[in-house]
Formats: structure tokens, sequence, C-alpha cells
């Protein structure tokens, strides 16, 4: 054979593999849940994406049942992670669209703080977080402002609303359970909805799953029950040079 034969030989050989593997990928496909094909589709973006090599590494270490963790629970009891601003969408009406594309429970008034023209986008770059758990509280610090004060604190900084948005779709529920929460409150300004009551939005995992939510702050001043954290920022890394 020659050498030119034994090449086509060797890319037809290839092409029948891929194929037999796309074959046997979709076959396995029609069998999932839709939260299942939620989480695949979050996956192949990623793997596709700038930082696919990355996340290819993590999900070969994950399949090696090496533990992958994005996340620590510093000496002080508060989880610190990291999340990253991308221009991924600009806007809060971005945000919603990408979400519910991607079979994301948005619910409650969480749609009308997103398309507000209050949403702050955050400049893209790095986001260290610090999420408190409410077990850290006492119950005379249950209340938003109190929650507040306790971070200004520890120098921690009110973070844009799209934190909300990066953290759920950074974060799965068994990470966000494995954290030993049910729900994050994301501590950003609050934004006024069409009643005129200012609320913060939330994530969580504790009922239709792959949930983004949003609370009324006037009605939480019994914040701080074990499951739930409130995040804010602890510092940001401008990719801008």
């Amino acid at each position: 054979m020659s050498q030119k034969g034994l090449g086509l030989y060797l890319k037809q050989g290839r092409r029948l593999t891929m194929e037999a593997m796309l074959g046997r990928i979709v076959q396995k496909l029609v069998h999932l849940s839709a939260e299942m094909l939620g989480t695949m589709y979050d996956l192949m973006e990623r793997l596709a994406g700038s930082d696919g090599n990355t996340w290819l590494a993590g999900l070969k270490k994950f399949l090696r049942g090496e533990l992958v963790a994005r996340w620590r629970i510093g000496d002080d009891g508060i989880i610190y992670s990291s999340v990253k601003s991308c221009s991924i969408s600009t806007s809060g009406s971005d945000w919603l669209k990408n979400l519910k594309r991607r079979r994301f429970t948005i619910d409650g008034v969480a749609p009308e703080i997103l398309r507000s023209k209050n949403f702050q986008a955050s400049p893209d770059g790095t986001y260290e977080i610090a999420i408190f758990r409410g077990s850290l509280l006492a119950e005379c610090e249950r209340s938003s402002n109190k929650i507040r004060i306790r971070a200004s604190h520890c120098h921690f900084f009110t973070p844009g609303t799209d934190l909300a948005c990066l953290i759920r779709d950074n974060f799965s529920d068994e990470e966000i359970r494995a954290m030993g929460l049910k729900r994050i409150i994301v501590m950003h300004q609050p934004i006024y909805d069409s009643h005129g009551i200012p609320s913060l939005l939330a994530l969580g995992c504790d009922g239709a799953g792959r949930w983004l939510s949003a609370y009324h702050q006037t009605d939480r001043d019994d914040w701080g029950r074990e499951e739930e954290g409130f995040a804010f920022v602890v510092f940001f890394n401008s990719e801008q040079y």
C-alpha cells in the first residue's frame, strides 16, 4: 500500500470510529432526563469554549475518582471560591435567555429582577467570593443589614447583581449540597420589583433543581438557617492589562 493509500485508510478508519462513537452517544442521550441533558449541554459548551482544556483536565480527574474541589472552607468557617466573568452575558436579559435555553429553572420575581434597568453586570475578570453559612450567625444577626455589617467587618464587598448568575452557572446542585447548603442568597444591592419591594437573587437546589429565584429582602429578617448561605466579593482580579 502506498503512503498516500495508507493515509487515506487511516483517515477513513478514524472517521468510522468517530461515527460509531457519535452513534453510541446519541443512543445514550435519548435515555437521559431533561436535567441530565441540560448538564450535558453545559459540559459540551465548556469543553468547546476557550477554557476547554482546563475543563477537560478537571473532567478526567473526576472520572479517575480524584477529588476536584473548586471551593474550600476557611479557618473562619466561611466558604471561599472563585468565579470568572468573561462577557458570556452582558445584561440580565442576556443571562435570562442563556439560562432558560439551558433548562435552568428561573422562578418567582427573578425574571423581573434580571430584566431590571438596575441590574449590575460585572467587569471581566476573576472574582474571589465568600459565602457566610447560616450556621455561623447567631439569631440576633439574622437580618440583611446585620449580615452586611458582618461582611464589612471582614472587608468583603457588595457583589454585582450578576454574581448570582455566575455562581449558578459555575456550580452544580451537587456542589451546593456538598457545601452543606440548599440556597445561596447573593447580597447585591437590592432591586425593587414591580410592587416596590426590594429583592435579592438567590440560587439553590431544594426544589426544581438548578434554579435561580429571588427573595423579598423585607420579608426575610429570619435569614440564617443552616442550609442558607450569603455571598459577597472578597477581591477582584481584572483581566484588562
